[in-house]
């Protein structure tokens, strides 16, 4: 298998590959067509769709800082530890935008009481 963004014919098959799976998900979501198939993207596990939807909420957000230059990100305290980590890493330094978190509690359903928001 070759890897479909290559250049060489060995890329080219795996390319259309991905290309149709990407029609396909447009189909089935009933999505208008895209310009760029390209803006759908594929990735190898959760943890890491995780991250990127993380990652470009806090981009797309970067307009609605705080006085300090730091958005300002809500939670759950039985959010998934990958969901944690990730914000963590803006938290403390390692990425930017800077962020701060308010991990509001749940209660025996789960669910978030308004109040606590």
């Amino acid at each position: 298998f070759g890897n479909p963004s290559s250049s060489h014919h060995f890329g080219s098959e795996p390319k259309a590959a991905v290309n149709k799976a990407r029609r396909s998900l447009l189909s089935l979501i009933q999505s208008v067509p895209i310009v760029d198939l390209s803006s759908i993207m594929f990735t190898g596990c959760g943890t890491e769709s995780n991250n990127v939807a993380i990652r470009l909420a806090l981009l797309s957000s970067t307009q609605k800082v705080d006085k300090d230059g730091l958005l300002h990100v809500v939670t759950t305290n039985i959010e998934h530890p990958a969901i944690t980590q990730c914000l963590n890493s803006y938290i403390s330094g390692g990425l930017t935008p800077k962020i701060t978190v308010t991990e509001v509690p749940v209660d025996e359903f789960g669910e978030v009481s308004s109040s606590d928001v």
